[in-house]
Order: C-alpha cells, then sequence, then structure tokens
C-alpha cells in the first residue's frame, strides 16, 4: 500500500487489520498515520509494531497516543527512539511511560530531556533509570530532581554517578543521602562536592564518612569545614581525624587550627598530618593549647613553627613534651623564652646540638644556671668557647666545677678576666693544672687569682707566668711580713725548676727555712 493509500484507511478499518499485518506496513506509510488513525489501534496492534516502525513515529504522533497505547509499545522498540523524539514528548506523556519503558532509554536520549521533565518524573521512573544512564546526566537535570527522588535510588545508582552528577547535587539532594549512599560516592563523588553543600552536611552523616572519603577532601573543602563548635569540622570522628594527611592539614585555616586544639579529638590528628602545618597557621596557638599535645605530635611541628612562637606559647611546653624534641626542633626554639624549668628538662643530647646563636639567648644567671651539671657536662668546646664573658661569669661554682679540663683550656683570657673570685674559688685542683700561662695572665681582676695548695703549684706551668701574678699567687697562698712566702714542704714538692724560678724573685720572695 501506498502513502496515500494508508492515510485514507478509516480507523475501523485500520483497528481490522492482524498484528502481522500490522508489521508489513512500511515506516514511510506508518509516520503518515494521523493522530485518529493511530488511537484507533489496540494495544496489542501498537505492540507488535517493530522498532523500525516506532522509531519512525515523530514526536507529535507519540504525544497524541492515548497513555494505553503510548504504554504498549515495547521497551525494546522504546529504545529506538532517536534523541530528538525523546526531547520533543510533552511532559504528560513522558511521566504516562512505565518504568521499564524508562529503563530502555538510551543515555543519549535521556539527556535530551528537558530539566524541567526531568524534574517531572515520578520516583519510581527516576529509580528506574538505569546507572548507565544516570552517569551521563546533564548537571541542570540532577539539580532539578526532587531530594526524596534522589534518595530513593539504591547505592549502585548513587555509586554510579560522577563527579559533574555529584558536583550538581544541591544541599537538600545531599542532605537526604542515607549514610549507606553517602558512602557509595565514594572518594572522587565526596571530592567533588562543593565547599558549601559540604559544610551543610548533617553532622550524623559527617561522622559516617570512610576514613578513605576524608582523604579525598580537597584542602579547599579542608578549609571551609567551619571552625565554630557546631561546624562540619567539630563534628568530625577521631578516627576521621586520624586519617586526614600531611597536605590535607596545609588547608586548615588559624581560626581552624584553634578550634581542633581546644577539641578533645585534636590528639587523634597524627604526627606525619602536622608536619605540613606552617607558622601562618598557629597564629593564635595558646600555650594551653600547645601542652595538650601528645610527644609525638610535638615532633611533628617543623621548625618554621616552633621558631615563631611567642614567650607566652612556649612557655606552654610540659617538662614531659620537651624531652620530645628532636635536634633541629630544639635549634629552632627560642630557649631565651624558656623557663628555667623547661630548660633543665631539655635533654643533653638537645644541649649539645645548640648552635652558638641559640646559646646566645642565655642572658641570665637564672637561665644559666638552671642547666644541670649533666646538661654542661655535655656541651662541646665550641659552645663554651662561643659564651660571652658576661655568660661564663654567670655560672654557678657547682656549675663551673663541671667544666672539663678541655673547656677550660679553651677558656679565652677574656672570659677568663671575668671569673668571679668564688668561681675561681670553686675550680678543681685538676682544673687549675689545665691553665695555661696565658689564663694565668690574664687573671688581672681583684683577688681572681686562686689560692693554691703545693699539688697545685706543682702542676701549674710556671713558664711564662708573669712575676706580677706568680707573685700575687704565692702572696694568695701564703704569706711572711707581707712577701710572698712558700712553706718547707710545697719547696720540696715543686721540683728544681720551678724553685729556680721563684729563686728569681728573690727581692719579694721568702723562700723557706730548713
Amino acid at each position: 500500500m501506498s502513502s496515500d493509500q494508508v492515510r485514507i484507511l478509516s480507523a475501523d478499518q485500520l483497528a481490522g487489520l492482524t498484528t502481522t499485518q500490522i508489521q508489513a506496513l512500511n515506516t514511510s506509510n506508518v509516520s503518515q498515520l494521523k493522530t485518529e488513525q493511530l488511537n484507533a489501534l489496540n494495544t496489542a496492534q501498537i505492540k507488535a509494531m517493530t522498532s523500525q516502525q516506532i522509531k519512525s513515529l515523530q514526536a507529535a504522533q507519540l504525544n497524541a497516543l492515548v497513555t494505553e497505547n503510548l504504554q504498549a509499545i515495547d521497551s525494546g522498540d522504546i529504545a529506538a527512539l532517536d534523541s530528538a523524539t525523546v526531547r520533543d514528548l510533552s511532559t504528560d506523556q513522558l511521566v504516562s511511560l512505565t518504568t521499564s519503558q524508562i529503563k530502555a532509554l538510551t543515555s543519549a536520549a535521556v539527556r535530551a530531556i528537558s530539566s524541567s521533565n526531568i524534574a517531572a518524573l515520578k520516583s519510581e521512573q527516576v529509580k528506574s533509570l538505569s546507572t548507565s544512564v544516570l552517569a551521563t546526566l546533564t548537571a541542570d537535570q540532577v539539580t532539578e530532581i526532587d531530594a526524596t527522588k534522589i534518595s530513593n535510588l539504591d547505592t549502585s545508582q548513587i555509586k554510579a554517578l560522577g563527579t559533574t552528577q555529584v558536583k550538581a547535587l544541591t544541599s537538600d539532594q545531599l542532605n537526604g543521602l542515607t549514610s549507606t549512599q553517602l558512602q557509595a560516592l565514594g572518594t572522587a563523588g565526596i571530592a567533588s562536592i562543593t565547599t558549601t553543600n559540604l559544610n551543610k552536611l548533617l553532622p550524623s552523616q559527617v561522622v559516617l564518612l570512610t576514613t578513605a572519603q576524608i582523604q579525598a577532601l580537597t584542602t579547599e573543602q579542608i578549609a571551609n569545614l567551619g571552625d565554630t563548635a557546631t561546624s562540619t569540622l567539630a563534628t568530625l570522628t577521631t578516627a576521621q581525624l586520624a586519617a586526614l594527611t600531611a597536605n590535607q592539614a596545609k588547608g586548615f585555616t588559624p581560626a581552624q587550627i584553634t578550634r581542633l586544639f581546644t577539641s578533645a579529638t585534636f590528639t587523634a590528628l597524627t604526627p606525619n598530618a602536622l608536619t605540613k602545618i606552617t607558622s601562618a597557621q598557629t597564629t593564635a596557638l595558646t600555650s594551653a593549647q600547645l601542652s595538650t599535645l601528645s610527644s609525638a605530635q610535638i615532633q611533628g611541628l617543623s621548625t618554621s613553627v616552633l621558631n615563631t612562637l611567642d614567650v607566652t606559647v612556649i612557655k606552654g611546653f610540659t617538662t614531659d613534651q620537651i624531652p620530645a624534641l628532636t635536634q633541629e626542633q630544639a635549634k629552632a626554639l627560642h630557649l631565651e623564652l624558656m623557663a628555667t624549668s623547661q630548660l633543665a628538662a631539655i635533654p643533653t643530647y638537645n644541649i649539645a646540638a645548640l648552635d652558638t646563636a641559640a646559646l646566645s639567648g642565655f642572658t641570665t644567671s637564672g637561665q644559666l644556671q638552671a642547666l644541670t651539671t649533666a646538661q654542661l657536662k655535655a656541651m662541646k668546646t665550641s659552645q663554651i668557647k662561643a659564651l660571652t664573658s658576661t655568660q661564663i661569669a654567670l655560672l654557678s661554682t657547682a656549675q663551673i666545677q663541671q667544666l672539663s679540663t678541655d673547656a677550660i683550656k679553651i677558656l679565652s683570657t677574656a672570659q677568663i678576666s671575668k671569673l668571679t673570685t668564688d668561681q675561681i674559688g670553686a675550680l678543681t685542683s685538676t682544673q687549675i693544672s689545665s691553665l695555661s700561662t696565658a689564663q694565668v695572665n690574664g687573671m688581672t681582676g681583684a683577688g681572681q687569682l686562686p689560692k693554691l695548695d703545693a699539688s697545685e703549684l706543682k702542676s701549674l706551668t710556671f713558664a711564662g707566668i708573669t712575676s706580677q701574678n706568680l707573685q700575687t699567687l704565692l702572696l694568695t697562698s701564703g704569706s711572711t711580713n707581707g712577701k710572698p712566702a712558700i712553706s718547707l714542704e710545697q719547696w720540696n714538692i715543686l721540683g728544681s725548676s720551678k724553685r729556680a724560678t721563684l729563686k728569681g724573685l728573690a727581692n719579694t720572695f721568702v723562700p723557706p727555712t730548713t
């Protein structure tokens, strides 16, 4: 039959055609059928039409079909409709499609549907969309789907949503997701949620994010988690905080760092996460907050952070935390800002690692005398040598006695000249014997030269000591009528070379009597 012959068939004539005859109509004939002719067909005839015949139908013809006939189209045949035809379906016809028909639509066809028509789909129709179709929805289409309809999707469908679709989800749609659905978004999905919407997740949802999803958060998302007691940040569990990486920690704002440090869950942050925290982030840190850190977390802080801490914060270090500092950290701290109890808690190996710049910060007797004997013994000769003469003079007599002979030997004449009489009086025999003639000659202050016994006189090298200092030494050790004197016992101990030196001082020296 020609197209013209088909077009003049009456409704009754068409209704009388068998399903075989219906299938025999060519596509050009079918595309020319008028509305009343199509609606004259019964559901069996419509169902019998081939996919090519259905594909030949124009949107106007489909829009004119009664619901029964529209729903009679086989799902496989619906899949043959091109995108333009599906796009032009009326809202009424689209929502009349069965779930099987909706499920059969191709991705391209569904993408062609207007956002308003997508919004009009029934909940069961949305739920019938295949995972491949859901993965290709446009952002505008996703945004238009009601939150309740989104929440009815199963986990496989939620999981099928790509980053484009997840990013398009509104806060209402996200808030409607169950914990299972939220976890089904995966890591890429969570990372694609806008910062505004992420911050609007319900606390009950946030705590159910997996550690992998937490680790997928971008630094921008981290920075927008809020910093109040009721913010998203405050709802993170210890397990979630522990999952944060060092790169994510870089995203924290100073206010968030402050919030975390005051939270009982902050101790969950790993030392590794703390390694990337910068000094700019810790500007609001308080001493009380610092004191809550574990030893391992202390070791995670960078030297740049420690170097910028002010005096009030530094004094927050507990004596339990200070031993945890690495050598590099100890060198970065402003030790001069520490309390005496804190200084005494510095391990000897960290004392030995301090550079001269760090040592120069000790400017008060309280700071210097806070150093324990063990710490002082641990100091290298180069560190002792770097101490100023003023600092040397501030050491206690007990500390002076802890200096090794090597340390005594490297003291400059400037340092020696500032030793107090009490410090000199505290020198041990071993220390005195290690003094060089230059050092003895440097003892020019009143009462600086020590009172020596015979053994000390014997061990001291006379050669090079000025006559004045040598006489003063002997006068200090003992005198007769105001003149330097030495006992017979001392005289015998000295040995011939030293006795010869003393005899050269006969004008002012009183030799021992035999």
